[in-house]
């Protein structure tokens, strides 16, 4: 799992990498969840974008303080995005946190389904 929390974080992702293009379309979007009135953004508070590995499919993401594995997450929407899924995860009123899964074939079955089943159309 890699986390984003700024466009600095791009800098340890490489540009070759087939997620780098959608993480940078998505950050300005997720960085301007702030305050409105002076547009504060603060990861901790206002959330951040997670891609997913392989090995992120099979236990909680206790890393990031979620007792859920990926195919229990009470989504509020996913879309496909290049060959990814982006999900979203509104815990709370301020903090959100964006998933980037790849649409890979390592995807187990019943994480996939979970997926496909609640694109929004």
């Amino acid at each position: 799992m890699r986390l984003f929390r700024s466009f600095s974080d791009l800098n340890f992702l490489s540009k070759s990498n087939p997620a780098y293009p959608v993480i940078l379309s998505l950050m300005p979007n997720i960085i301007n969840t702030g305050n409105p009135i002076n547009n504060d953004y603060f990861p901790s508070k206002d959330g951040y974008l997670v891609l997913i590995e392989k090995t992120d499919c099979f236990e909680p993401l206790l890393e990031i303080g979620i007792q859920y594995k990926l195919n229990e997450i009470p989504f509020e929407g996913i879309t496909k995005i290049d060959g990814f899924f982006h999900a979203v995860y509104v815990p709370n009123n301020q903090f959100t946190l964006s998933f980037l899964v790849p649409d890979e074939p390592w995807i187990p079955e019943n994480l996939r389904k979970y997926l496909e089943d609640h694109i929004d159309e």
